[in-house]
C-alpha cells in the first residue's frame, strides 16, 4: 500500500523533470544562439553560491537560490 500511495510523488517528479527539460532546453538554445553559453555555466555555478548562503542566512534554499540566481544573471548580463 505505500508504494500505491507514494505514486503521486513519482508523477510529481516526472511532471517537475519535464519542466526543467523544458525549460534549460529553451535557454540552453537562447544563449548558444547568441554566443553567451560561458555566461551560462558562470550563472549556473552561481547557484552553489546561492544555496551555501541560504543555508548560512537559515532561509528557504529554492526560493532564496531562485531569487540570488536571478540576480546574478542581471548583473552578468548588464
Amino acid at each position: 500500500m505505500d508504494f500505491i500511495e507514494n505514486l503521486g510523488l513519482i508523477y510529481q517528479g516526472i511532471l517537475a523533470g519535464i519542466f526543467i527539460a523544458l525549460s534549460c532546453s529553451m535557454v540552453g538554445v537562447y544563449l548558444l544562439m547568441r554566443r553567451l553559453s560561458m555566461l551560462g555555466a558562470g550563472i549556473s555555478h552561481s547557484a552553489f553560491g546561492g544555496i551555501a548562503l541560504s543555508f548560512l542566512f537559515g532561509v528557504e534554499p529554492t526560493i532564496f537560490t531562485l531569487i540570488y540566481t536571478a540576480l546574478v544573471s542581471f548583473l552578468f548580463s548588464s
